[in-house]
């Protein structure tokens, strides 16, 4: 509770354990926890991992010789943060456990490489709890209350005024 912690990375980093936030269902709007993980670079989340909350963001370095095709400003949900290309061996041997991202992830592209179920043996409506379901993004809450998101600094406190959501809507 009442933590604001974000980290800024110049460079790549690899997620390999989960990050969590602690008895979610003990905030309020001022005590939700919030954490944000900015890089400049590219994100990588080991295949271990099963939940990330918070808000990530991938910026492209735009000191790479051409940002816009290098893997710069992107997040692999399943990857080792090598060298090695991921090819559909490699996903089909490693990616099968459900990545659940609660908060919300910014990036130039988002690699989602989870295989978890598949479409001959997904019913009609399945919810998020489904075992078919590889990756979920839910916009939680603690996004929103509480205030700015960001560590200002200064000793001001900023109020959300307005919130507007362009699609996709979910």
């Amino acid at each position: 509770k009442n933590k604001n912690i974000t980290i800024f990375v110049e460079g790549n980093v690899l997620i390999t354990s989960n990050i969590i936030y602690a008895n979610r269902n003990t905030y309020t709007a001022d005590t939700a926890p919030k954490f944000a993980l900015v890089v400049k670079g590219s994100i990588y989340i080991a295949p271990s991992v099963t939940q990330l909350d918070g808000w990530y963001i991938a910026q492209p370095n735009t000191a790479a010789a051409n940002p816009a095709t290098a893997d710069t400003g992107v997040v692999w949900t399943c990857h080792q943060a090598d060298t090695t290309a991921v090819t559909a061996a490699y996903v089909s041997a490693n990616c099968r456990n459900k990545l659940t991202f609660n908060g919300a992830v910014v990036a130039k592209q988002i690699n989602l490489l989870r295989s978890n179920g598949d479409v001959a043996t997904a019913g009609v409506g399945e919810t998020r709890g489904s075992g078919n379901i590889a990756e979920v993004f839910n916009f939680t809450p603690e996004m929103v209350t509480g205030g700015g998101f960001f560590n200002t600094g200064s000793g001001k406190e900023y109020k959300i005024e307005s919130l507007i959501s362009l699609p996709p809507v979910f």
